[in-house]
């Protein structure tokens, strides 16, 4: 391999690595040597098609890239195309399944109610109330209580952090 007049040598072609080579080599007009240990570009981010199925699944486990900067979307899909995946958090207990975090389907959901969407802030206002907590919230099972109540606290919140975090909600104390 000839290096002569090589300025640039970048390890990796992950979405950095492969990006700042581009730019390199557009902007600059620079000679740019990529390394790569894999035998793929997109580092982590790197999909395969299932012979069997014809199933597309991440080799390294799902990425999901998202932007809301029109002109990080336009570079990157100049590139690639994206699939239309929308990403969505449920959580399941007792036999239900909730959508996450807490939204007006989920107190639907979970109370068995059908309110709209200005019956909201009422009807948790009611279930907060229950809790008659006047202090400002000393810990996080305190400000989930003020701000969604008991039942879904419990269901939803309790149980998932001590869960994740080995801590009860209580024990997570605010200064």
């Amino acid at each position: 391999m000839n290096l002569k007049g090589l300025k640039y040598l970048v390890v990796g072609s992950g979405f950095f690595g492969a990006t700042i080579a581009r730019l390199i080599a557009d902007n600059k007009k620079e000679k740019v040597l990529v390394v790569e240990k894999r035998g793929h570009l997109g580092g982590n981010c790197f999909s395969m098609i299932d012979k069997a199925t014809g199933i597309e699944y991440h080799k390294y486990g799902t990425h999901i890239f998202h932007t809301s900067i029109k002109e990080v979307w336009a570079y990157i899909t100049k590139y690639t195309d994206f699939n239309g995946y929308r990403h969505q958090v449920l959580a399941a207990c007792k036999d239900k399944v909730y959508q996450m975090p807490i939204n007006l389907e989920t107190i639907n959901s979970f109370y068995g109610t059908n309110l709209k969407p200005f019956e909201v802030e009422g009807f948790l206002k009611k279930e907060i109330a229950k809790e008659n907590i006047k202090e400002p919230p000393r810990n996080l099972e305190e400000k989930a209580l003020l701000q969604i109540g008991r039942p879904l606290y419990e269901t939803l919140i309790k149980g998932y952090t001590a869960k994740q975090w080995a801590k009860t909600p209580g024990n997570f104390l605010f200064q």
